[in-house]
C-alpha cells in the first residue's frame, strides 16, 4: 500500500495466499483509492497467472520465513522479473520480543499465577528462532545467489516493534509480547496446570505497559517496544542473459546469423 501510494504511476500487484490478508489490503486499497493496485489471491511458489519477464521490482517483506522450502518462490520471482529488474527481500535477524516475554513469565511467578516449579525457558530453540531463520552470516545471500540473482546491496536496520495502533485489534499488543510463549501458555492450559494462563499473561502484560525500558511511545503515539529489533534487506538483480556483452551460440539463431553485405548492395 505504502509503494502504491508513493509511487502513483507505477501499478503495483500484491499477493498472498491467506484471504484474511488480502481481503485486509484490499480495503486499504479502497480506503485510499488506489487505482493502481491489484490485490490477487495467489501462492508465492505458484503464480503461473502472472506472466514471465513483466516486473521490474519484486518485493518480499518478512514473508520468507514463514517457507518451509523458499527454492520454488526464489524460482517465481525469477521468473516473474525482467532481466535487469531488482529483488528485494527482508527478513528478521533478532527479536527484542524476548524480554516482553522474560518479564509475562516472572509476573505470572510473583502473582501466584504458575507453581514455583513451572518454568520456561525463552532462551530456548521456540517460536522466536523460527522467525530467524535468516539470522545466520550469509545464509540468505548464499539463497539468492544459488537461485540465479546478482546480489548488489545488502543493508542491516533496526525498527521498534508496533505493540498498538489504530488499526490493531485490542488484543494485538498481547499476541506480539506472548508470541515467544504461546506454546508454554498452550500447554500450562491443556494440561489443566493453569486453565486461564492466556488470561493471567494478559494480566501480566498491563503491567508490562507501565515498565518504560520495556515498552513506550514511538512519535506517532504508538505503543512500540523500547528495544530495537534487527533485520537485514538483500537487494539482488536478474541480470541480462547477454550480461557478459556476448550471445551464446545457442541464442543466435540462423536467421540472426551474421551475413556479407556487398558494397554496391548498399542503397545510395
Amino acid at each position: 500500500v505504502d509503494i502504491a501510494s508513493s509511487h502513483p504511476y507505477a501499478t503495483v500487484v500484491a499477493t498472498s495466499k491467506s484471504a484474511n490478508v488480502v481481503d485486509g489490503i484490499r480495503e486499504q486499497v479502497v480506503k485510499y483509492g488506489l487505482s493502481n493496485m491489484k490485490v490477487k489471491a495467489l501462492d508465492s511458489n505458484h503464480m503461473t497467472t502472472l506472466p514471465d519477464k513483466s516486473f521490474d521490482v519484486v518485493v518480499c517483506s518478512f514473508g520468507l520465513a514463514f517457507l518451509r522450502n523458499p527454492n520454488p518462490n526464489l524460482k517465481e520471482f525469477y521468473r516473474l522479473l525482467k532481466p535487469g529488474g531488482s529483488l528485494i527481500i527482508s527478513v528478521w535477524e533478532d527479536f527484542s520480543l524476548k524480554q516482553l516475554s522474560d518479564f509475562i513469565v516472572d509476573e505470572m511467578h510473583a502473582n501466584g499465577y504458575l507453581e514455583d516449579f513451572i518454568d520456561f525457558d525463552t532462551s530456548s530453540p521456540g517460536v522466536l528462532s523460527q522467525l530467524t531463520p535468516y539470522a545466520e552470516p550469509h545464509k540468505l545471500e548464499r539463497l539468492i545467489s544459488d537461485s540465479g540473482f546478482k546480489l548488489t546491496h545488502v543493508d542491516h536496520e533496526t525498527a521498534r516493534i508496533i505493540l498498538s495502533e489504530d488499526s490493531c485489534k485490542s488484543d494485538f499488543g498481547v499476541n506480539i509480547a506472548t508470541l515467544a510463549i504461546r506454546p508454554f501458555l498452550q500447554e500450562l492450559e491443556k494440561n489443566g496446570e493453569n486453565k486461564n494462563a492466556f488470561e493471567e499473561a494478559k494480566k501480566a502484560f498491563e503491567s508490562l505497559l507501565r515498565d518504560p525500558s520495556l515498552v513506550s511511545r514511538d512519535k506517532c503515539g504508538n505503543l512500540v517496544t523500547t528495544l530495537p529489533s534487527r533485520f537485514k534487506i538483500v537487494t539482488a538483480t536478474r541480470e541480462f542473459d547477454d550480461s557478459d556483452g556476448f550471445l551464446s551460440h545457442e541464442d543466435i539463431s540462423p536467421k540472426s546469423a551474421r551475413r556479407v553485405i556487398k558494397v554496391s548492395d548498399i542503397p545510395k
